[in-house]
């Protein structure tokens, strides 16, 4: 019966609402500027959420609740985003989104994905400091990183700095961690 579910689920994400959300090309100008969105929400995320528990007098209560709330549904819009967005397959194209949803959904993309998206209500929910959870955004720092060298064919300077963004954000998560213990 787990596979009903999985079937339902798909089913859901392509026939329930077929058309009023059209398949995305990967490279395509809207897909580019969800990825500049999504790499500011996760920005905030991996920077700013540890800080926020780790120097708790420092930054008024609402700053974590306010990024929580803000970065959450940019999240959750990201699976259906990547359930909408055709992929590469032999060459070519594929829109089908039965195919699409199939992909993603058996990926390890899906998993980080969920994770992100769950990080800040579990976090809310229990009493237990959760915030390395939180660098599951990593991987949405990374996959944004491969799209935009892709699309814009970056120079080696700019990868660098991207990388050096990223592994600056990482740094200043896990202080802030090691701080708060």
């Amino acid at each position: 019966h787990g596979m009903d579910a999985c079937g339902s689920l798909v089913d859901v994400c392509c026939h329930d609402f077929p058309h009023c959300l059209p398949m995305l090309e990967p490279l395509s100008p809207p897909r580019l500027l969800w990825e500049g969105i999504l790499t500011v929400a996760s920005l905030l995320t991996l920077a700013l959420m540890p800080v926020c528990w780790a120097f708790p007098s420092t930054f008024p209560a609402g700053v974590h609740l306010a990024t929580g709330a803000s970065c959450t549904p940019i999240f959750v819009l990201h699976v259906l985003v990547k359930l909408r967005t055709g992929i590469p397959q032999q060459g070519m194209l594929n829109r089908d989104p039965r195919t699409v949803a199939w992909a993603y959904l058996l990926s390890s993309r899906f998993a980080t994905d969920l994770a992100a998206a769950l990080a800040f209500p579990l976090q809310q929910l229990t009493t237990r400091h959760l915030a390395p959870l939180h660098l599951v955004v990593v991987f949405h720092l990374l996959g944004a990183l491969r799209t935009y060298e892709r699309a814009a064919k970056a120079s080696h300077a700019k990868r660098r700095v991207l990388m050096l963004l990223l592994f600056s954000c990482v740094q200043i998560h896990w202080m802030a961690c090691v701080w708060s213990l």
